[in-house]
């Protein structure tokens, strides 16, 4: 028992976290993360002006659900589809009404 003798413990501890790490598992989730920590750094540098509007192609449940997301940080939003239908399904699944929408 590792609380009775600790020495004990640690050493199954240590052999047991040794075996964890050798797994496919361990080894997907360190490529995970090396690759989150790649893609958050910004090879072009910090922009010389924000953009303050967005466009987003396509009306679906994704486009219009990163419109919604993008009418918090952005003044203007486009939202375009192939079809008025198209575009007024997705305006009705996500997007709530709200002061900068143009379609």
């Amino acid at each position: 028992n590792g609380l009775e003798n600790p020495k004990t413990g640690y050493s199954t501890e240590a052999s047991n976290f040794g075996d964890l790490a050798m797994t496919d598992e361990s080894a997907a989730l360190i490529n995970i993360f090396f690759g989150k920590q790649q893609c958050e750094k910004n090879a072009w540098g910090k922009p010389e002006r924000m953009p303050q509007n967005v466009a987003v192609l396509g009306a679906g449940l994704m486009g219009a659900g990163i419109a919604t997301v993008s009418l918090e940080k952005f003044p203007k939003v486009v939202l375009k589809d192939i079809s008025d239908t198209a575009l007024s399904s997705g305006i009705n699944a996500e997007w709530p009404l709200r002061p900068g929408i143009m379609v």
